[in-house]
């Protein structure tokens, strides 16, 4: 994708905030549902914010905050039902506030003063849109009339010049419950990249999901008014694939820098938490547009990246000596105007990377966690689960996730016998409590805990057709995506990879 396109998707983003945040007059509050602070983040730094007038910001809690000295409170949060009703609580709260300081008072006269009127106004924009359950649940509150409810249209995040993300929370309300809300906010997403790159040439998708989508985005596209630019150069190709077509590669333990900084500190809208100096931690943007030493390590095999930070502290050491040869003003000025801002930079990023890798290879040294690693590529080698680590797991309390991942790659292999999984589930409600009922529940649901019957070869099958385990991995100089998971081929990529006009089994 050009980078002029890039820009126009991000200042599209930037322009729908600038609106939200324009909101009505005088002091404003902004209150920002904490799991789209990363999302903010991304787009606004704090200037940002301050430059459209906004003099009080905090995160959506159960705890109201007292802003009865704003005029303006504006909220950014997810259509979510709880969430509303909890920004339901905060209004009430500060409309009773402002009528008890404003309440009935005589005068000396003794004549009676009516109450004052409230002069706060509210504002929620919902992300990417509002529905009609949210002022549903307003109405029923009587506050459809004290909250003016709006649409903050961001329906891709920007991440990298090639790489955007919609940061949907939800795979179940995709995948078993067939909430359409994903569907058309994916729609707009490509809507609004068209009409930044020019329409899609070819079209190829697979699964259900994917005939789903196309079925609504040919019928919003057709509606779709706003002219797209035309490169008769480009060749726009859109691949559909269908998550449920591929379970088994999230359910893996990703080998590359990233998805272990992801596994192990979770990285939230391009974001992860780093240490803060004593402080609190705060948040480190990962950029390989912005960040050099990033963009060398993002896709590395974890097992390199010891060796690559020390060359770059090395090179890193090296051009910060070179400021020692400017002998002359016309040197120095050189250096200081073409270097030194970006060697600043990398003095400033490369601290925090060689932590977080420590972090890593620390956690990575855990024997559960290596257990867990070796049993995942048993399993795919072998379609064989080792039950009694489960077990072992379990009865250490290791964490449920890594527990039910290990179960639902298990049952998506087809390995698992009801018998087995029917003591497991009873296992694991017993070691992690009850409300994991709701959790396994929740995964019968979306198809991923579920006992095999029969014996099937279609594992396989599928493992020797699509060459999905790769034994000889070149993680130095790699040759093949396996080493991005250390042997393993994601399911998804290689059904990507042989695209083309006689492709079989893509449509569109």
């Amino acid at each position: 994708m050009k980078l002029t396109a890039f820009y126009a998707l991000v200042r599209d983003a930037r322009d729908q905030l600038s609106h939200c945040l324009e909101s009505g007059t005088g002091r404003k509050a902004l209150v920002i549902d904490k799991s789209l602070s990363g999302i903010i983040s991304r787009l606004a730094d704090s200037a940002f914010i301050k430059e459209h007038g906004v003099e009080r910001l905090s995160y959506l809690s159960p705890q109201v905050p007292d802003l009865s000295d704003c005029h303006s409170v504006i909220y950014i949060a997810r259509p979510d039902p709880d969430v509303v009703k909890l920004i339901g609580q905060h209004v009430h709260g500060a409309l009773a506030s402002a009528r008890e300081a404003s309440g009935p008072t005589s005068s000396s006269s003794g004549v009676h003063t009516p109450p004052a009127s409230v002069s706060q106004r509210f504002f929620l924009f919902c992300l990417p849109r509002s529905t009609l359950l949210v002022k549903k649940i307003l109405e029923d509150d009587s506050l459809l009339a004290e909250i003016d409810v709006q649409d903050l249209e961001i329906d891709l995040l920007p991440l990298e010049h090639d790489l955007f993300s919609m940061e949907y929370p939800s795979f179940h309300a995709l995948a078993p419950m067939r909430d359409s809300h994903a569907l058309y906010q994916l729609s707009s997403s490509l809507l609004a990249l068209e009409s930044a790159i020019g329409p899609f040439t070819a079209v190829r998708g697979r699964g259900p999901l994917a005939d789903s989508f196309m079925t609504m985005f040919t019928k919003m596209r057709a509606a779709h008014s706003h002219p797209s630019p035309v490169d008769l150069t480009a060749t726009n190709r859109l691949i559909l694939v269908d998550r449920t077509l591929d379970m088994i590669t999230p359910l893996m333990t990703q080998f590359t820098y990233t998805g272990l900084v992801d596994t192990f500190k979770d990285i939230v809208a391009g974001f992860v938490e780093v240490d803060g100096g004593g402080q609190r931690p705060r948040k480190f943007k990962l950029s390989m547009d912005d960040d050099n030493i990033y963009c060398e390590l993002a896709d590395l095999n974890f097992g390199v990246v010891g060796p690559t930070l020390q060359r770059l502290a090395m090179e890193l050491k090296a051009e910060s000596g070179k400021r020692k040869e400017a002998n002359t003003l016309t040197d120095i000025n050189k250096f200081v105007s073409d270097k030194l801002p970006e060697l600043q930079k990398l003095q400033e990023a490369l601290p925090i990377h060689i932590g977080l890798a420590e972090s890593v290879a620390k956690s990575i040294m855990n024997e559960d966690f290596n257990l867990v690693l070796q049993a995942q590529q048993v399993l795919l080698a072998s379609a064989e689960l080792d039950a009694e680590l489960i077990d072992e797991l379990m009865c250490r309390n290791y964490e449920p996730e890594a527990v039910l991942a290990l179960i639902c790659l298990g049952c998506l292999i087809g390995c698992v016998k009801e018998k087995q999984l029917d003591l497991w589930k009873r296992e694991f409600v017993q070691s992690y409590g009850f409300h994991h009922l709701v959790t396994w529940h929740r995964l019968e649901q979306a198809g991923l805990l579920t006992a095999t019957k029969t014996p099937t070869r279609q594992w396989a099958n599928l493992r020797k057709g699509l060459d999905l385990i790769v034994e000889d991995v070149r993680v130095e100089q790699p040759d093949d995506i396996a080493y991005t998971f250390t042997g393993y081929a994601p399911l998804s990529a290689r059904l990507s990879a042989p695209l083309g006009p006689a492709s079989g089994g893509w449509r569109f």
